[in-house]
């Protein structure tokens, strides 16, 4: 990253207490201002997050995409965002590592986007069932962190596109074909 040092993410496990709810858009959204007190020392620079759904597919069927939004609390100070991911298994408890953190898109009035795909989860294709689980860093203009959420660990489901998802295959009507002759004498 520069600027001799690296960023080593350390998470701990912290049982999610806010849970989403649609908003106007029928995007959830976790207020961190109604969530109360329980979440003051689990948020540090972030006002809101939302995504735009609660499941993701692979394999080419939808949806095959969520949109993650952050708006920080102190945009002159908090001027960048990464998201980290990693995926668990339901069954197994089996998770991945945490990856090392998508640089969200800024809009400059402390908004921050991004749009994870399949192609973009590392090991996706190794679960078809599981969560997608998320953590959001703040930077400051040094790119030292400034803000933190919570570990969201439960709220996003992660599977494999199966037939059904595609729906019934094509129906093919063959029609005969009667051969003309256009030979003349």
């Amino acid at each position: 990253m520069g600027g001799g040092f690296t960023l080593t993410p350390t998470f701990t496990e912290i049982p999610a207490t806010a849970t989403p709810t649609p908003a106007a858009s029928g995007s959830p959204t976790i207020s961190l201002s109604e969530a109360g007190s329980l979440l003051t020392t689990q948020y540090v620079g972030f006002t809101q997050i939302r995504i735009s759904g609660s499941s993701i597919k692979w394999g080419g069927c939808e949806p095959s995409s969520i949109t993650f939004t952050a708006h920080v609390s102190n945009p002159a100070n908090e001027t960048g965002v990464l998201l980290f991911f990693r995926l668990s298994s339901p069954n197994t408890g089996e998770q991945t590592s945490w990856e090392g953190g998508a640089n969200m898109v800024s809009d400059k009035n402390g908004n921050f986007t991004y749009t994870a795909t399949p192609r973009n989860i590392s090991h996706i294709d190794e679960y078809s069932n599981g969560w997608l689980q998320y953590q959001f860093k703040a930077l400051n203009p040094d790119k030292k962190i400034v803000g933190y959420t919570q570990p969201y660990l439960n709220n996003i489901t992660v599977t494999k596109c199966t037939k059904s998802d595609f729906g019934p295959p094509p129906t093919v009507t063959e029609t005969p074909v009667q051969p003309t002759s256009t030979l003349s004498q």
